[in-house]
């Protein structure tokens, strides 16, 4: 049963990493694909994993690799509730959100490039397949941030007043998917200049 919880609370944080390494199994080389978790979860507790990037190896069922630091602290250096994770294959970065923040670190070094807090907290965002855009929502609030990927900055404040949470930008890279907690409407924003061009739905419920 704690196995269970764990996975429930770190898995649905988890991030597939678009390239390979290479790793030994039994004498012989393969390509190995690398599941980068975040914890604590959805929620703070710290029994179910720690603070930390998790780092398990697909091919090797599943075998714990590494873990290395966090950050995302309130102001009494508790771990706060981590809601999102992604990374760029062509950047070799990694991205953490928790309800406060949004994290980047080097996939390579393993270290934390920046921190930064953004108006509204955080939610579930989503990178743009080249790696240089992140649409961030606000914590079930009314607005997304299109955040500059490398930088951390703001580049345009898209508000839709709809309960910011779930994101997703297709594998195109030319929109994304914008859906809130007290809408039934799915916006779509064109990411060449981030602004909304089209409404789906009504749905029978929210997102």
């Amino acid at each position: 049963m704690r196995f269970q919880k764990l996975q429930l609370a770190l898995l649905v944080l988890a991030s597939l990493l678009g390239f390979e390494s290479t790793g030994q199994s039994q004498g012989r080389e393969y390509a190995r694909r690398l599941l980068y978790v975040a914890a604590p979860g959805i929620r703070d507790y710290l029994e179910y994993g720690g603070h930390g990037i998790l780092i398990f190896d697909i091919n090797d069922g599943h075998k714990f690799v590494r873990r290395f630091p966090s950050a995302g602290v309130d102001e009494k250096g508790k771990p706060l509730n981590v809601k999102g994770i992604c990374a760029s294959s062509r950047t070799g970065r990694l991205y953490v959100s928790t309800t406060k923040t949004l994290m980047c670190f080097d996939l390579v070094s393993d270290k934390l490039i920046w921190e930064t807090p953004y108006d509204g907290g955080c939610d579930r965002m989503a990178i743009s397949p080249n790696g240089e855009v992140i649409y961030l929502p606000s914590l079930e609030g009314p607005h997304w941030h299109v955040v500059d990927a490398l930088t951390g900055d703001v580049i345009r404040k898209i508000v839709l007043n709809s309960g910011a949470h779930n994101t997703i930008i297709g594998p195109s890279g030319k929109f994304a998917y914008l859906a809130g907690l007290k809408s039934p409407i799915l916006r779509v924003a064109n990411i060449r200049n981030h602004s909304v061009v089209r409404e789906i739905g009504s749905f029978g419920n929210v997102a």
